[in-house]
């Protein structure tokens, strides 16, 4: 039997940079050249330099752009401005960014287009728009300071090979203490869609339009989710998701989960999933600027909330409003969320996985029918957008 030789054994070595390609990197991710949000409202910014930002925000991949949105934190201010893709997209698949993601972006080759004031809060007037190619490396997770660059140039090997070393302190850079401690989703691999509304140009088109809300025959209201606001009491909500976080325990918010003693303190602890949706409602000027947050409680059993994941839809049901840090979100309690997953691949509404509870037991998992159309309409809407 023959022996395999070393050189077989080995695994492939990552290619090197050359000097020529290493003065590439650093001009392209420079500290010294690092820019603020506020410096993009002068159009005239120069390519030369780079931003560093977490990314809010990430649309799917259909058609020829990719749409990002990102959050910078300068001063105690929020920024948030939309980066739009439209060049060499498909050597950025699997896409390598993912919601909390921090990145540095080059501004090479960035042109910074003008937008209306939008109505949604942080968001500047401009979107950056990258047309003939992009570098951007990561800033934080375990692949920290890999580079992804989609511009030819010598020296610099194919996209995702290279990694480019940066400072600890630009690592550890947050901006808040929530950024302190998130942390990316471990799989990264783009959601599936059905590719009937993909390849019906016509029906994309119309799906454009399409109208945020719905009210069924038996009067219940599902409302646009930029009509959302405090003093609504509970209310519904149909939405895609853009973002979730995993599974977590928090302090109760009103029952008996788990419980410790701290010193003299007895703590609560209740299960918790967040998920950010959006719908048509969010849209400006073709761009997603804006996205809903609900946050669902169980005290008892984990498969009781909502099972769902980005690019699926989901109808929440007798959601409430929590003002927290000078906005608000929706919270389903678990006395009284209900909800269900229209799965985006089969045009179904997914059962629910049960795992070890009883069918005896109520479930806030709840049939529906009148919903399904909204909810193809929404799935159509939501692929046809970057289409």
């Amino acid at each position: 039997m023959k022996r395999p030789s070393v050189a077989e054994e080995s695994p492939p070595k990552r290619p090197r940079l050359s000097e020529s390609g290493k003065d590439y990197l650093k001009s392209l991710f420079d500290e010294t050249r690092r820019k603020n949000a506020t410096d993009l409202l002068d159009l005239a910014t120069d390519e030369t330099n780079n931003i560093e930002a977490k990314v809010h925000m990430v649309s799917p991949c259909i058609g020829k752009q990719r749409q990002v949105n990102v959050e910078m934190h300068e001063h105690g201010n929020t920024y948030r401005f939309p980066v739009l893709i439209s060049s060499k997209v498909d050597k950025l698949l699997p896409f390598p960014f993912a919601v909390n993601d921090r990145i540095c972006l080059s501004l090479k080759g960035a042109q910074i287009r003008p937008r209306p004031q939008s109505f949604a809060p942080c968001y500047l007037s401009v979107a950056l728009v990258f047309k003939d190619g992009i570098a951007a490396m990561l800033m934080s997770g375990p692949s920290a300071g890999k580079v992804f660059n989609t511009w030819e140039a010598v020296g610099i090997p194919c996209v995702g090979d290279i990694t480019h070393q940066h400072s600890k302190h630009s690592n550890q850079r947050t901006s808040s203490g929530s950024e302190k401690n998130s942390s990316s989703p471990p799989k990264r691999t783009a959601p599936v869609y059905s590719v009937s509304s993909v390849n019906n140009p016509g029906r994309n088109h119309g799906s454009l339009a399409m109208k945020a809300g719905m009210t069924t025959q038996g009067g219940d209201t599902f409302i646009p989710i930029r009509k959302i606001e405090p003093g609504l009491g509970v209310f519904n909500v149909i939405g895609v998701v853009t973002s979730t976080k995993p599974l977590a325990q928090t302090r109760s918010q009103g029952g008996i989960r788990s419980a410790f003693i701290v010193g003299s303190l007895f703590i609560v602890l209740e299960w918790c999933r967040n998920f950010s949706i959006v719908d048509p409602s969010c849209i400006e000027e073709g761009v997603v600027i804006y996205d809903f947050k609900v946050n669902c409680f169980q005290k008892t059993r984990t498969e009781w909330l909502p099972q769902a994941e980005v690019g699926d839809i989901v109808i929440f049901r007798d959601l409430k409003i929590s003002q927290w840090r000078g906005g608000f979100n929706g919270v389903g309690y678990d006395d009284k969320l209900r909800w269900v997953t229209y799965d985006t691949q089969t045009r179904r509404f997914r059962d629910p996985d049960r795992k070890y509870a009883p069918h005896s037991e109520k479930s806030p998992y709840y049939r529906c029918t009148e919903e399904a159309e909204y909810c193809d309409q929404l799935a159509d809407w939501w692929l046809a957008k970057d289409n």
